[in-house]
């Protein structure tokens, strides 16, 4: 594999490992913004559904009130103004309490019907007040109205109102809706944090791995080229280097090779015609001076020295 390929394999494994991080950061995100992206958008609905029921309730509760009081006030006035008034809101009543119990899940139609069956007896009760006082039996009405079991009905109605609103309170839920939604996100920002420390840590460790690894296949063939070229230099042309890759360093130690190959096989002819030529110069019967141009001797062959009567480190 080519040096440039190492290096761009490099470049594109540590940029894979960042991109994967970035990828991350990005689902960590969704992830943090699906609460207010989903979680209290739907708590929200659930309890704009619920405030609407409560409302009804609150209605309920006022109604009935409404209805009581002037069916009370008509046996105790005689003012035919609280009948209307009566017989005016009854039907706002009936459609109220059964919209309740349309529109509510199955824990809320129950408790609304139960109101629906209180209010029922009630209406029956005060209707028929209505009629004793219309009979002008204005004494049985009012002893209809102030009965104990009317008491105990009415008492039974809003304590179940009283009951509902407070096991319903708006306030209460909305501030556990978001409560739970804000633990909900900062518990997702707690592990994004930790996670995306974790990678970034990974990504450092696997970049300067990755780092040292290619720069010790470049660098480990390169130092094994600059021993054996200052061997080479220095005149052993004995070594060899280990071929290790098909790159351009490989390529070069095996030109490296080569060539101390035949440097070796020159150095050695060279070697051989040195000596033949030596042995020639040395044994010829004519004499021989060989000298530079200082003038200084350089080599004389045997016959000159048996002239010259001198040997030869004279």
């Amino acid at each position: 594999m080519k040096i440039k390929t190492k290096l761009i394999l490099g470049f594109l494994f540590i940029s894979l490992l960042a991109m994967l991080v970035g990828l991350f950061g990005l689902f960590r995100l969704k992830e943090l913004a699906r609460p207010l992206n989903k979680d209290i958008p739907l708590s929200i609905e659930h309890l704009y559904h619920r405030i609407e029921i409560d409302e009804l309730a609150s209605r309920i509760r006022y109604l009935h009130e409404v209805l009581a009081q002037s069916a009370r006030n008509y046996v105790f006035t005689q003012d035919k103004l609280w009948e209307q008034k009566y017989y005016a809101f009854k039907p706002e009543l009936d459609y109220i309490v059964q919209s309740a119990i349309d529109k509510s899940n199955n824990e809320n139609k129950l408790f609304f019907k139960r109101i629906k069956a209180a209010k029922i007896m009630l209406v029956r009760m005060e209707r028929t007040a209505l009629g004793y006082n219309n009979e002008e039996k204005r004494l049985e009405a009012i002893k209809l109205l102030e009965s104990g079991t009317y008491w105990k009905q009415k008492l039974l109605l809003q304590s179940e109102l009283q009951n509902y609103f407070l096991k319903h309170g708006i306030g209460e839920k909305l501030e556990i809706t978001v409560k739970l939604a804000a633990q909900h996100t900062q518990n997702i920002l707690r592990q994004s944090i930790k996670i995306t420390i974790f990678f970034i840590f990974a990504v450092i460790a696997l970049s300067v791995t990755s780092g040292l690894f290619i720069t010790r296949s470049i660098t480990k063939p390169l130092q094994q080229l600059i021993q054996y070229t200052e061997k080479i230099s220095s005149g052993d042309l004995t070594r060899q280097i280990d071929v290790v890759s098909k790159d351009e360093i490989g390529k070069l130690a095996l030109s490296f090779n080569k060539m101390t190959i035949n440097l070796k096989t020159y150095r050695d002819k060279l070697v051989l015609s040195k000596e033949y030529l030596d042995n020639i110069f040395r044994n010829m019967t004519e004499t021989l001076i060989v000298i530079n141009q200082n003038g200084t001797i350089m080599t004389i062959n045997n016959a000159t020295m048996e002239l010259l009567g001198y040997k030869d480190d004279e």
